[in-house]
Formats: C-alpha cells, structure tokens, sequence
C-alpha cells in the first residue's frame, strides 16, 4: 500500500510510483512495515483504481 508519495530524491510528490516512495507492505515474517519502495527488494506491483474515478 502507498503510505507517502515522494518525488525523487525524497522531493515533493510527483504523482508516480517510484523508489523513494513510502509504502507499506505485509511480505514477510517481520510483519507490517513502512519503508522506501527501492528498499524492498524484489516486490510485484498491483495497482488498483477505483471505478467510476477519473484519472
């Protein structure tokens, strides 16, 4: 899940998934944690939008 959207080098937020940006992920047995998409490892991308959303 995306907790904080960052721009690059931690600027402000650009709009895109990216490897500065703050999400929270369940993947392992440590439990829930917050930290850098680019820290994560290798990770698999669901994107999910609401219908009935404009982009």
């Amino acid at each position: 899940m995306l907790a904080v959207d960052r721009g690059l080098g931690g600027g402000p937020a650009d709009g895109r998934l990216g490897p500065d940006d703050l999400v929270a992920d369940l993947g392992d047995a440590q439990g829930l944690k917050f930290a850098p998409l680019g820290v994560q490892g290798n990770v698999r991308v669901l994107v999910l939008r609401a219908r009935g959303v404009d982009s």
